[in-house]
């Protein structure tokens, strides 16, 4: 299994991007309980760190349970846009 996330900037606010591919020979078994498919946080590094940025925070989830396989040789890609209003003023992402 490998998994990477992007951060693209754009002019509204940020995309995060999350690719799973499979590539192992079996079948991935993904349970989601909601309609959230990640947990994004943003902190600050210029600021000791803060914590800027938290999905769960921001957004409402529906209750409902998906079940979700990856075959193999397969990727799911999976994305939250962050708008530039949620973040504040004094702090920003730069991705890296």
């Amino acid at each position: 299994m490998n998994f990477s996330v992007v951060v693209d900037n754009e002019a509204a606010g940020s995309v995060v991007r999350a690719t799973l591919l499979n590539d192992t020979k079996d079948a991935l078994h993904l349970y989601f309980p909601t309609s959230q498919r990640l947990s994004v946080r943003l902190y600050d590094s210029a600021d000791d760190n803060a914590l800027v940025y938290v999905s769960e925070r921001e957004w409402m989830y529906m209750q409902v349970v998906e079940d979700v396989y990856v075959a193999s040789g397969e990727e799911v890609v999976y994305e939250e846009k962050i708008p530039n209003r949620l973040l504040s003023a004094e702090h920003s992402y730069q991705g890296s």
